[in-house]
């Protein structure tokens, strides 16, 4: 088996350059699913998930800010819905601003396992000690034709029988859009609810199915606007730039990116030219063979990544396993050598830095960086960052020393997420990845070097 490509192979050698910093280091529970945003030269916003079951939700939701250095500046904590006993909440997502953050929380207003969007907005400089900020909960009261509704305390934005379902713990995308002279935050998400509580549905025969997605228009001061964005029981897993002009989503078992028109106050559209992001490599047009899910979009909108159990997407692609692609202005790149050299690799959980610069992906190969990395019988699987300008791949779920043959020693991790400039989280059940991981728990990590 060869190893990676020269093209691919440039691995960055750091020793006691690595910066780690624990960034859940107090505590006495689990702490997973980080997002993190660069909101200026010198802040760097992380949010992440607290107090987490096995389930995967958790009791709180942390924002915590930090210079460029790592250096701690303060934090907020949201633990509670105004008028919920024990709300549990998914994993966050912060704008690409860092201002704004998104979830799920648990609710039980009409008798029935519900779900709601929440949404707060943060300040735009640096906490500088634990602080809380005015929280809006946003929740939806189905319209008569199930479109169009008002925010009402009793009905739930998002309804689902488990918020412990895959969908539910996938947060909803949110970005920003002036209009006039406001700043409002738009918020997008995959409508999964119970038919029988909404009579627009038309009597479709599941209880809980996927219906159209939606956009919120919201401020400080709460709920402006929520409307369908389409009436499709198709689309799932939106993703929305910076601009809120551009959006990615799956429709059926593919990925395509379309241009979006939020409002304010009439109907959101998806608008211009859609593209097949997941696409044959001989035709663009044309979607690939296997299924493609998990699409995360940068800021400009001209930059997807995804992950695909295709075969067509690249003609060496013969591994049949879940790859990662990069998708730039209908062009099909890899952060890794060609799948077809690694019959058991698997790679997983995308995401991109706002400026399309950087991608950071899960893999659970071990002869993806052989040559430089000693995985061991670390299983994983491991976090990985790429530099799209260069190629350049580095292993960030790792210890800060290398083994006695001058190898970087591996550990597991999962949600990598990365932001510009490179800064990197994810979480690990590790113990030796940096100072303050505890023992017994899962922890969020930062990588910035």
């Amino acid at each position: 088996m060869k190893l990676v490509s020269l093209l691919f192979a440039s691995l960055v050698l750091t020793t006691g350059a690595v910066a780690q910093t624990t960034v859940s280091s107090s505590g006495t529970n689990d702490a997973l699913g980080a997002s993190i945003a660069k909101m200026s030269s010198s802040l760097i916003r992380i949010a992440y998930l607290d107090g987490s079951s096995s389930d995967g939700t958790g009791t709180a939701i942390h924002i915590r800010d930090y210079n460029a250095s790592m250096t701690y500046q303060g934090e907020t904590t949201i633990t509670a819905v105004s008028g919920v006993t024990s709300p549990r909440f998914s994993i966050p997502r912060l704008s690409r601003d860092g201002r704004g953050v998104v979830w799920y929380s648990s609710i039980n207003a009409t008798g029935t396992n519900t779900t709601t969007v929440a949404f707060a907005e943060l300040k735009s400089t640096a906490y500088s000690g634990t602080e809380t900020q005015p929280t809006v909960y946003l929740t939806y009261n189905y319209g008569a034709n199930g479109g169009d509704g008002v925010i009402d305390s009793t009905m739930a934005l998002a309804r689902s029988t488990a918020i412990s379902s895959t969908a539910r713990l996938r947060p909803p995308a949110i970005s920003n859009k002036t209009f006039g002279s406001n700043t409002y935050f738009v918020i997008v998400w995959p409508d999964l609810h119970d038919d029988s509580q909404d009579p627009g549905c038309g009597g479709r025969p599941n209880a809980t199915v996927l219906f159209p997605l939606m956009q919120a228009i919201a401020n400080s001061s709460g709920y402006n606007y929520i409307h369908h964005v389409s009436n499709s029981d198709q689309y799932s897993s939106p993703a929305i730039n910076s601009t809120a002009d551009k959006i990615a989503y799956v429709s059926g078992s593919q990925v395509y990116e379309s241009g979006f028109t939020a409002s304010g106050s009439g109907t959101p559209s998806m608008s211009g030219t859609t593209y097949v992001v997941s696409h044959n490599y001989s035709n663009s047009g044309v979607g690939g063979n296997g299924t493609s899910s998990e699409p995360q979009i940068d800021g400009s909108g001209d930059h997807v990544v995804f992950t695909t159990t295709s075969t067509d997407l690249r003609a060496s692609d013969t591994n049949n396993m879940q790859d990662v692609y990069l998708w730039s202005s209908g062009t099909l790149s890899l952060p890794y050598s060609d799948p077809g050299e690694y019959a058991s690799s698997a790679a997983s959980s995308p995401n991109i830095s706002a400026d399309g610069g950087y991608v950071s992906f899960l893999c659970t190969n071990h002869n993806l960086l052989s040559s430089t990395v000693n995985y061991g019988i670390n299983i994983g699987p491991h976090a990985y960052r790429w530099k799209v300008a260069d190629s350049s791949l580095i292993l960030c779920s790792r210890i800060t020393t290398l083994d006695v043959n001058g190898k970087i020693q591996a550990r597991s991790a999962a949600a990598p997420a990365v932001s510009d400039d490179g800064f990197f989280v994810f979480d690990s059940v590790e113990t030796d990845i940096a100072s303050g991981d505890r023992a017994s728990y899962r922890d969020v990590i930062e990588r910035h070097s």
